[in-house]
C-alpha cells in the first residue's frame, strides 16, 4: 500500500473520530436562537427569517429523512457532516499551502491542523446545532475558494476561476452578508490572472456566478404553495422577494458607545483565545515564514482576516449579543488555523535535534489535548433542553382559541418548531408585534383572527385595537419578560402567569402553580450568555410575580418566590432580587434573614447606598453600634440622600 493510500485511510479514521465526537456533543433538539426555526424550515421545505438561506433549506431537508432522532437533531447532524466536509477541504488547502511556502509536506502537521481546527471552540459549537451550519457551510465554500485561488496562485487555469464563480455565486444563495464582504479577495484573484483573462470569459464568470444565485428560485416556487411554512413576507412578488433576499426587515441601527466598542475588542481576542490558547503561539513564526516565503499569498490571507474582522468589529453589536460576533468571524478563525500550520511547519524545520522534535511533537500533543478538554466541556450540549423546554412551558397552559403575542427570539422560536414540526399548537393563534409593522403581519393576523388593522397606524394603537377586538372571546397572553405595554392596552393589565403575562381587566392575580409544573432541566448547567439569558427570563417572571406578593402584602408567598428565583443562577440583577427579599423579610418582621439578603446585596453591588442604611438600621436596633456607625459612613460614601440624618446617627454613637 502506497503513502497516498495510507494517507487517506489515516484521513478518514480522523474524521470518523471527529464526526462522532460532534454527534455525541450536539443537541437532542435545539439551541436557543434561531435553531428551531431553521430545523422547522429545512424539515417541512418551508421559508424562514430572511434571507430564508434557500440552499441550506433544501440540502438539510435530505437529513430530515433519517430515521433517527428529532427533525431537530437530524438538521443539527447535518451540520456535523458540514463540518467534516469543511475539514476534508481544508486538508488539502494546507496540504497545497505547504508546497507553496516549504515545497514539501508533512502530513503528521497537517493532520494536527485538522484537529486543531475541529475543536476550536467556535468551529466545534456551530458545527453541532441547526443554524450554525449556516455558517459552517459558508466556510465550506470560503475553504473551496481559498484552494482554487492556491491553484491559480501556483498554476493558472481558466477553469479553477470558472468553478470559483459558481462556488461564490452558491455562498451568496446560502448567506451573503457574510460573503459579500470578501468580494475584493476574489477580485484579486482575477486581477493576478491579468491579461489571461479574454472578454468571453468575464461573461461565462458573471453566467456562473448567476447560476449559483438560481437557488433563490426556490423561495417564490415554494411561497405559491398553501400552507407551505413562511416565517415573514411571502416572496412570491418581486417586492416581497427583494425584501427577503436584502433582509430590509432589519433596519435598526446602533449607536455604539466606547465601552460598547471596547466589549467587542474584547470578544474579539477572547475569540482566538478560547479557540487556540497557547496554540496561538504558532502564529507568530507562521506570519513571519508566509510573509518571508510568498507576498501575494500573505496578502491574499491577510487581507481576508483583515476585511472579516473590520466588518464584524464595525457592526456595533450590543453587550448581550456579542456571542453574535464569533459567527461571523469564522473566515478569520480560519485563515489563523493556516498561519498555525505554517508556524508548525517553520519551528520543525529549524529544529535539527531529534529529541527535541520528539519533545516538540510531545508538548504540541499536549496542548491540543488541552483544547480538547476544554473545547469538550464549553460544547458538550448532548443534554441542553433548555431551548425545547422553554418552549414548551410557554405553551403548557394555552388552549384553543387563545391568542399570544411575542417578541424576541427565546419565544417565538421554539414555538414555530412546535407548531409546524410536533404540532402542538393546534388552535392557539401567535404572533410577533414585530409583524405588526408590515401588510404581511397584518394579513396573517387577519387570517387568524379576522381583525383588520391599517399598517400605517403605529403597532402600539394596533396592539389596543386587537385586545379591544378579541378580549370578550379569547385569553390573550404576552410574553412576560421583561416587556412592559401596560400602556399601550389601555384599561387592560398585564399580570403574570408563569414566564408569559395574561391580559385582564381586574386587579386580580393568577395563581403561582404554573411555575410548579415547569421543566427545569440543565437551569443549573449554564455554559453561555445565551442560556443564562434565557434562564433569566424564569428567575425574572418569579421576580415579578413576587412583587405582586409585595403588594398585595403576602410576605411569606412573596419569599418564597424570591427564593424560588434565587435558586436559577442566571440573573443579570440578582442584587435587586436579594434587596426585595430584604424587603419581603423585613415586612415578615425577621430582622436576621433580612440582613443576611443586605449582606448579599452589599457584596454583589457595594455603591448600593439603600443597602447599607437598611443594615445600619438593623444593627443600631440590635444594639451592634459599631457595625451600625460602619454602614452608615458607606451609605454616605455612597451618596445616600439622608446624609445629614445619618451624620446625626453617627454622632450619637461616638
Amino acid at each position: 500500500m502506497g503513502k497516498k493510500q495510507v494517507g487517506i485511510i489515516v484521513l478518514i479514521f480522523q474524521l470518523l473520530v471527529i464526526f462522532s465526537i460532534y454527534i455525541h456533543t450536539t443537541y437532542p433538539t435545539f439551541n436557543n436562537g434561531d435553531s428551531p426555526e431553521i430545523a422547522a424550515g429545512a424539515f417541512t421545505l418551508g421559508i424562514v427569517h430572511p434571507p430564508s438561506y434557500p440552499l441550506y433549506t433544501m440540502a438539510a431537508k435530505i437529513f430530515t429523512l433519517i430515521p433517527y432522532g428529532s427533525p431537530a437533531f437530524r438538521v443539527n447532524v447535518f451540520s456535523c457532516f458540514l463540518a467534516v466536509v469543511v475539514l476534508i477541504v481544508t486538508f488539502y488547502v494546507l496540504k497545497s499551502n505547504s508546497r507553496i511556502f516549504f515545497g514539501t509536506n508533512k502530513p503528521l502537521f497537517d493532520h494536527f491542523a485538522i484537529f486543531v481546527l475541529a475543536f476550536s471552540y467556535i468551529f466545534w459549537n456551530q458545527s453541532i446545532e441547526a443554524k450554525g451550519g449556516i455558517y459552517v457551510l459558508n466556510l465550506l465554500f470560503l475553504s473551496l475558494l481559498i484552494l482554487l485561488c492556491q491553484k491559480i496562485f501556483i498554476n493558472f487555469k481558466i477553469k479553477y476561476l470558472y468553478a470559483a464563480s459558481y462556488i461564490y455565486g452558491l455562498s451568496f444563495a446560502n448567506h451573503w452578508p457574510s460573503m459579500v464582504i470578501l468580494l475584493p479577495v476574489f477580485l484579486f484573484g482575477i486581477y493576478k490572472a491579468g491579461n489571461k483573462i479574454k472578454p468571453n470569459n468575464v461573461l461565462n464568470f458573471f453566467l456562473l456566478f448567476i447560476l449559483g444565485l438560481s437557488a433563490y428560485i426556490y423561495l417564490p416556487i415554494r411561497a405559491m404553495k398553501d400552507g407551505a411554512f413562511i416565517l415573514m413576507a411571502r416572496p412570491d412578488n418581486w417586492h416581497e422577494f427583494f425584501w427577503t433576499i436584502f433582509r430590509m426587515g432589519y433596519d435598526g441601527s446602533i449607536n455604539a458607545t466606547f465601552s460598547d466598542i471596547q466589549n467587542q475588542l474584547m470578544e474579539f481576542v477572547s475569540l482566538f483565545k478560547n479557540s487556540y490558547y497557547f496554540i496561538i503561539l504558532l502564529m507568530l513564526p507562521g506570519i513571519y515564514i508566509v510573509w518571508k516565503k510568498n507576498r501575494m499569498v500573505a496578502l491574499f490571507y491577510s487581507s481576508i482576516f483583515i476585511i472579516t474582522s473590520t466588518a464584524v468589529l464595525l457592526n456595533r453589536t450590543p453587550k448581550d449579543y456579542l456571542m453574535v460576533v464569533d459567527n461571523f468571524l469564522m473566515p478569520a478563525e480560519y485563515i489563523v488555523v493556516i498561519i498555525i500550520t505554517a508556524g508548525l511547519y517553520y519551528v520543525d524545520n529549524i529544529i535539527r535535534s531529534k529529541k527535541l522534535k520528539a519533545g516538540y511533537i510531545f508538548i504540541l500533543s499536549l496542548l491540543l489535548i488541552f483544547n480538547f478538554w476544554i473545547n469538550f466541556i464549553k460544547n458538550d450540549s448532548r443534554r441542553n433542553f433548555l431551548a425545547y423546554d422553554f418552549g414548551n412551558n410557554t405553551i403548557k397552559w394555552l388552549s384553543p382559541p387563545d391568542i399570544y403575542f411575542y417578541n424576541g427570539d427565546y419565544y417565538s422560536m421554539p414555538l414555530v418548531y412546535l407548531d409546524v414540526v410536533e404540532h402542538k399548537m393546534a388552535g392557539i393563534k401567535h404572533q410577533t408585534f414585530y409583524s405588526l409593522k408590515y401588510n404581511w403581519g397584518l394579513d396573517k393576523l387577519k387570517g387568524n383572527t379576522g381583525v383588520e388593522l391599517n399598517v400605517n397606524d403605529d403597532v402600539d394603537t394596533n396592539i389596543a385595537k386587537i385586545i379591544d377586538s378579541l378580549f370578550i372571546k379569547n385569553r390573550i397572553f404576552i410574553n412576560g419578560y421583561p416587556q412592559d405595554i401596560d400602556k399601550k392596552i389601555g384599561n387592560y393589565e398585564q399580570k403574570i402567569y408563569g414566564i408569559l403575562t395574561k391580559v385582564s381587566e381586574d386587579s386580580s392575580y393568577y395563581s403561582p402553580l404554573v411555575f410548579d409544573i415547569y421543566s427545569y432541566r440543565g437551569l443549573t448547567d449554564l455554559k453561555n450568555n445565551y442560556d443564562k439569558q434565557l434562564a433569566a427570563v424564569y428567575s425574572a417572571s418569579m421576580t415579578q410575580r413576587a412583587g405582586e406578593y409585595l403588594k398585595t402584602k403576602q410576605y411569606q408567598e412573596a419569599i418564597k418566590m424570591y427564593k424560588k428565583a434565587l435558586a436559577i443562577p442566571a440573573y443579570n440583577n440578582l442584587w435587586k432580587i436579594y434587596f426585595n427579599l430584604s424587603v419581603a423579610y423585613r415586612f415578615n418582621n425577621d430582622p436576621e434573614n433580612q440582613l443576611n439578603c443586605l449582606l448579599e446585596v452589599i457584596k454583589i453591588m457595594p455603591q448600593f447606598y439603600r443597602a447599607y442604611e437598611d443594615a445600619g438600621s438593623i444593627y443600631w436596633n440590635l444594639r451592634q453600634f459599631n457595625a451600625a456607625r460602619e454602614m452608615f459612613e458607606y451609605a454616605i460614601r455612597c451618596g445616600s440622600p439622608n446624609s445629614r440624618l445619618l451624620q446625626q446617627y453617627i454622632y450619637n454613637l461616638r
